[in-house]
C-alpha cells in the first residue's frame, strides 16, 4: 500500500512540474502577436458586422507580463452605415495569470485609429492561451472595442461638432509567436 501512495505522489509531482510551459518561460525576448477577429458593432441604436486583422510585437518582460505596440485594420459594414475602414495604431499590454500550459489572460490595447473613422481606440479583452509548441501558441479572447470620431462641418451662421461612439463586442482567434 505504502508503495501504491508513493508511487502516486510521485506521479503527480511529475505530472505537475511538466504542466509549466516552456513557451511562458521565454521572457527577455521578443515576441510577436497576429490575431483575426469577427465583431458585432453599434453605432446610433443600429448594428453592423465588422473583422478585424492586427499584428503586434514587442518584448515578454516576464513570464506573465508583455508590453509592446500593434497595427491593425478594421471593415465596418451593415445596415447602420456604409462601409468604413479604420487603422488603429496602438500599444498593447498583456498579463497571463498563470504560468500552465493553458492560460488565461487580460490584454488591453490602447491608440488612435485612422481611416474613415478618426479618433481614440481602446480594447481590453479576456482570454485564454494554448502553447502548442515551444515557440507557437493559440489563443482565444473575448474583446470590446471603443472607438470614438469627432466631425466638425458649418452652416452659414453656425460651427457644429458631432462625435460619434463606436462600440463592437469580439471573438478574437489569434497566434503568439
Amino acid at each position: 500500500m505504502k508503495k501504491i501512495i508513493f508511487s502516486a505522489i510521485l506521479t503527480l509531482l511529475c505530472l505537475s512540474a511538466s504542466a509549466q510551459s516552456e513557451f511562458r518561460e521565454r521572457y527577455g525576448a521578443y515576441k510577436g502577436f497576429l490575431d483575426v477577429g469577427l465583431a458585432s458593432a453599434f453605432a446610433d441604436g443600429e448594428s453592423s458586422v465588422s473583422f478585424e486583422l492586427r499584428t503586434s510585437h514587442g518584448v515578454q518582460i516576464n513570464p506573465f507580463i508583455f508590453a509592446g505596440a500593434g497595427i491593425g485594420v478594421g471593415v465596418t459594414g451593415g445596415s447602420a452605415y456604409d462601409t468604413t475602414v479604420m487603422a488603429p495604431i496602438f500599444a498593447q499590454a498583456r498579463f497571463n495569470f498563470t504560468r500552465t500550459t493553458i492560460s488565461p489572460f487580460i490584454d488591453l490595447k490602447g491608440g488612435y485609429s485612422v481611416g474613415d473613422f478618426n479618433g481614440g481606440y481602446l480594447q481590453p479583452s479576456l482570454g485564454v492561451s494554448l502553447p502548442i509548441t515551444s515557440k507557437f501558441a493559440i489563443d482565444f479572447a473575448l474583446a470590446y472595442t471603443l472607438n470614438t470620431h469627432k466631425d466638425s462641418y458649418s452652416d452659414w451662421y453656425y460651427a457644429y461638432v458631432e462625435r460619434m461612439y463606436l462600440h463592437t463586442i469580439s471573438l478574437n482567434f489569434g497566434f503568439e509567436f
